[in-house]
């Protein structure tokens, strides 16, 4: 999306995200600073005037734009730590005009109304991240399969050999992809696929997504990982960065064992990881990716090789 609209389109798109950020009656700093760097991001300079619904329509006519125009709209209401009714029904006025059916609606109003029981829940049951995953984990090692993936974060499932698999990627030389991640979730004592309470293999991907995009993993750091691996997702990209984003910008806990900050989202760093992951050339989340195959590869190569610019 980021390299692909017109002028056109980015000027209807932006209008729609200055009319949500005025629809509470408040420009707030975090809105106005995001809506400055999807502008930046998207190669547009001069003042952004507001796009009426029907406007849009007629400007951004592809199926696919539309959807990433209300994601994006959803993501605005959310920067400014809450989100209220105006906000949600100038939104749903640009998915009606566009015709777009996003289930993220639905959890924008479990917010307004407090209902973070339902919207965690809701979340987790749709989410394309941990549901391909999962099926992975089905499709190549059966029940076993499913009781690791399962079984591993609450630290009920173990397995001696795939740990020791990963611990010996300390063993390869410096420079290699695979010693890069290795120094990674050792530095930080996290526990390898396999130990007590690791990730289960299916999701190791996170932790390589740190690795090739060079970020750390402090709350502003997987704001941005998320945004990166947002940018490279071909299934459902925005859910991952809507559960970060309301995990991290308005303290609800999404992801059970991660710390709730609170914090404020750092817009540019967002939107530019964002951008940076749409550069990349192939899907890193894709449950087929063999990551095993570049890990003895020297790690610029293989940023090379995937189109992972430079930050």
């Amino acid at each position: 999306m980021f390299h692909s609209l017109s002028p056109a389109e980015v000027r209807a798109a932006l209008g729609a995200a200055r009319a949500v950020v005025a629809a509470d009656g408040k420009l707030d700093a975090h809105e106005e600073r995001l809506v400055a760097a999807v502008a930046r991001a998207l190669g547009h300079e001069g003042p952004i005037e507001e796009a009426a619904p029907a406007e849009v329509a007629a400007v951004v006519v592809d199926e696919t734009t539309r959807i990433r125009l209300v994601q994006g709209l959803i993501l605005l209401a959310l920067i400014d730590g809450d989100v209220d009714d105006a906000e949600l029904g100038v939104i749903r006025s640009y998915a009606r005009a566009l015709e777009v059916d996003e289930p993220r609606l639905s959890n924008l109003r479990q917010l307004a109304q407090g209902h973070k029981r339902a919207l965690y829940f809701d979340l987790w049951r749709r989410s394309a991240y941990l549901g391909d995953a999962a099926r992975k984990a089905w499709k190549d090692k059966g029940l076993r399969g499913l009781y690791q993936f399962f079984g591993s974060l609450p630290g009920l499932a173990t397995d001696a050999d795939l740990a020791w698999r990963y611990r010996q990627l300390g063993l390869l030389a410096e420079g290699t992809f695979g010693r890069a991640y290795w120094v990674h979730m050792t530095e930080r004592r996290f526990a390898f696929p396999g130990e007590v309470r690791g990730f289960p293999e299916e999701l190791v991907k996170h932790d390589l997504a740190h690795v090739l995009g060079g970020y750390d993993t402090d709350p502003e750091g997987e704001c941005e990982v998320i945004g990166f691996i947002s940018g490279f997702m071909k299934h459902d990209p925005f859910g991952y960065l809507f559960m970060i984003v309301i995990h991290m910008q308005l303290g609800v806990n999404i992801f059970n064992g991660s710390p709730v900050e609170h914090m404020v989202v750092p817009t540019d760093k967002l939107v530019a990881a964002i951008a940076r992951g749409a550069s990349v050339t192939r899907d890193l989340y894709d449950p087929e990716w063999d990551f095993w195959a570049e890990l003895p590869l020297p790690l610029d190569e293989v940023r090379a090789k995937y189109g992972v610019l430079r930050a």
